[in-house]
């Protein structure tokens, strides 16, 4: 926690103490010569941030920059997860919580998340799947469900509002992050999507969605694009199964992908990646969240997305039948920034470190994915 507090007070002094040399009037005159005014050098917010995170990560050892890329679940009324979640932030010091269970009690969570983020050096991503419809938690309050927005009179004001209140009851949780919103397409109604998406049409999908960011972005909170490439076409859910879409690219393009597209011009945060293969555009077999050709190729080079992203949750039977306990190393393979909620956590940040120090992976990559993880922190704090 402490260096990002530095880093905080280092910002502002350099932006109070711009290197400039103000004129003084000269005795007898009202106001300077043209010529006594000297320019300011203005100092860049950019690099600044820069040398501070290739400072931080410098000082960092492998591990701990592996465990920065791991978000734990945590169950704020199961009391038998808390001593597991206190050694992962303490002692492996991994970077972020999704939190699940049902938090009616707002105090109790809030009090727990600052006890657990004083144990932490580097501020924790508290994150959630916060959608306009709400899967597996309790939230205080109502929000209307995707499909309810899409089919309102005004969709585009209720998504906004709908995002803007979520918003400030993350806020008031002390929640930064949320992995929303859904910008699959309603082309099959699986339990996978169903009344989490806006619609079927690529364009409403994808206005609604901006505004839905909108609105969580009015209350400072960081938001998430979902499932990419596209889980509409699914038949089933990959919760349970891993399932295969049939879509050619070009077909892709002009469905399932316009909205990511369109999200990601618009500046959403994070990209989730989905467990489903898609055998007509990676021969390999390998889901989306495991995939280089969806990782690098698509979402990095081809539409361009320089943000953070981060896998569906990776204790998912979609994903663990194929890989077993190590689906998070392959999605790190593949180009994952974040990890989130692997089985077995310890046991990935050590597989992974020794897999970079042994120089089957190269570090650089590691630092990569790390800088990109650590200046999403910096936009959440």
């Amino acid at each position: 926690m402490r260096h990002f507090l530095h880093y905080i007070a280092l910002t502002f002094f350099a932006f109070s103490c711009l290197s400039c040399t103000w004129w003084r009037t000269r005795s007898g005159k009202e106001a300077p010569e043209p010529e006594e005014v000297i320019e300011c050098e203005v100092i860049d917010s950019a690099a600044l941030e820069e040398a501070f995170l290739d400072s931080l990560i410098s000082g960092l050892s492998t591990k701990e920059k592996v465990a920065q890329l791991i978000i734990a679940d945590l169950y704020p009324q199961k009391t038998d997860f808390t001593p597991r979640v206190d050694t992962l932030v303490a002692r492996d010091k991994i970077g972020g919580l999704l939190v699940v269970g049902d938090f009616r009690d707002s105090a109790e969570l809030t009090d727990r998340i600052k006890e657990l983020q004083a144990k932490a050096e580097i501020p924790l991503l508290i994150s959630v799947d916060a959608e306009s419809s709400i899967r597996k938690i309790s939230l205080p309050g109502q929000f209307p469900n995707a499909r309810s927005i899409g089919r309102s009179a005004a969709p585009d004001s209720l998504a906004f509002k709908t995002g803007s209140d979520i918003g400030k009851m993350m806020k008031s949780l002390d929640i930064q992050a949320d992995f929303a919103p859904v910008v699959d397409l309603a082309t099959n109604y699986t339990d996978a999507v169903g009344s989490r998406s806006f619609g079927k049409d690529p364009a409403i999908v994808a206005a609604l969605a901006a505004r839905f960011i909108d609105g969580l972005q009015s209350q400072g909170r960081i938001t998430c694009a979902k499932h990419f490439p596209g889980h509409g076409a699914c038949s089933s859910d990959s919760h349970f199964s891993l399932s295969t879409i049939w879509k050619d690219k070009a077909c892709l393009d002009s469905t399932d992908l316009y909205p990511f597209k369109k999200i990601i011009e618009h500046g959403v945060d994070m990209v989730m990646v989905g467990h489903l293969i898609a055998a007509n555009v990676d021969p390999s077999g390998a889901p989306a969240s495991t995939s280089k050709v969806f990782i690098e190729d698509i979402l990095r080079k081809e539409l361009g997305f320089e943000g953070v992203v981060v896998t569906d949750a990776l204790l998912m039977e979609g994903v663990t039948k194929m890989y077993g306990k190590w689906a998070a190393i392959e999605a790190y393979k593949a180009g994952a920034d974040l990890l989130l909620v692997p089985k077995n956590p310890r046991e990935v940040i050590e597989k992974l470190s020794s897999m970079i120090d042994s120089g089957e992976l190269p570090v650089e990559d590691l630092d990569t994915h790390l800088k990109r993880v650590l200046r999403l922190k910096l936009k959440a704090i």
